[in-house]
């Protein structure tokens, strides 16, 4: 397989004075990958001296965007517009842009290149992954402040190994049952949970390593195909889908209670004692009631009169 053909774009308006550019460049540049454009953006006059520095030897083009006004220079439409020209030139092919830079404008050179097939990262700040559309417009997200003289110094941390196994957990949740599954797949899965997602700054270095101490907790059993590919055969532990509960329950509310039936009480004139009629007569004591309200003869039964309460006289 041919290596990546990366081009990598700074606007160095967006670089922290402590950038460290050879951490950066192992990252976007890797062992299976070459940069065929190496370009950065901004005004010459007043940069720092260690960054010019490390653009020199890094071979990077220095691209003077003078300001138009106090605030604003045009490195972002010169990155633009240089990235899409590239793309239609094709010489040489470019597999995955990189751009460095927090600014909102570059979502739309992102979505252009990513309409024709190609691979758009962003590197920009942890405050700039919540301007809207951003970091929606990129297939992979890195922080500029994991790329510091700083961060290159300060140890893995216990909270970025936690992070980076729940994302593991996650992932393996959406493969589902579809075992086995190659670890480089959840590794993608990763990716499109958490595009920052990195395992720079763990203790584990490598996905692979992950997965390996992941089958020490016994939350995963692994193995090898005939080619060597490291596989993930079988998890335990993963907790149930909660949505499913939650639907249960809904259901369960929804169901009406059931209400016992009251018996309707019986209809009629209320009888002396020594006259209340038997229950075979309860109908014609119903029926005699209704004849006095009209005025009728009382209704006479098989083997008894039953007579109507007091009241006006009946002919």
């Amino acid at each position: 397989m041919p290596p990546v053909s990366v081009a990598l774009y700074l606007d160095l308006e967006n670089l922290p004075s402590g950038v460290d550019l050879d951490s950066l460049m192992k990252c976007v540049v890797g062992p299976d990958s070459a940069c065929a454009v190496k370009a950065a953006y901004g005004t010459a006059e007043g940069m720092p001296r260690g960054l010019r520095d490390q653009l020199r030897d890094h071979n990077f083009l220095i691209v003077d965007t003078p300001h138009l006004t106090r605030k604003k220079n045009r490195a972002d439409l010169m990155i633009s517009i240089d990235a899409f020209e590239k793309l239609h030139v094709d010489s040489p092919a470019i597999d995955r842009y990189v751009f460095v830079s927090g600014d909102s404008d570059f979502s739309v050179i992102m979505d252009k290149l990513r309409s024709y097939g190609k691979e758009a990262w962003l590197v920009c700040r942890k405050a700039d992954q919540a301007i809207k559309g951003l970091t929606k417009s990129c297939d992979r997200v890195l922080f500029i402040e994991d790329y510091t003289r700083e961060a290159a110094q300060r140890p893995a941390t216990a909270a970025k190994d936690e992070l980076v196994e729940v994302l593991f957990k996650k992932a393996l949740a959406r493969v589902g049952k579809a075992l086995p599954v190659a670890v480089c797949q959840v590794g993608t899965l990763m990716k499109e949970l958490d595009k920052s997602f990195s395992m720079r700054g763990t203790r584990f270095k490598r996905l692979t390593n992950l997965a390996e101490h992941l089958e020490q907790t016994g939350l995963v059993r692994l193995g090898r195909d005939p080619k060597g590919t490291l596989l993930v055969l079988k998890v335990d532990s993963l907790p149930a889908k909660p949505e499913k509960d939650s639907v249960r329950q809904k259901d369960k509310v929804r169901q009406p209670a059931r209400v016992a039936k009251t018996p309707l009480p019986a209809t009629g004139p209320e009888l002396p004692d020594d006259l209340a009629p038997p229950p075979t007569v309860a109908v014609t004591a119903t029926m005699t009631a209704a004849a006095r309200a009209i005025g009728s003869p009382p209704v006479v039964g098989a083997q008894m009169t039953i007579w109507p309460m007091e009241g006006p006289d009946v002919g």
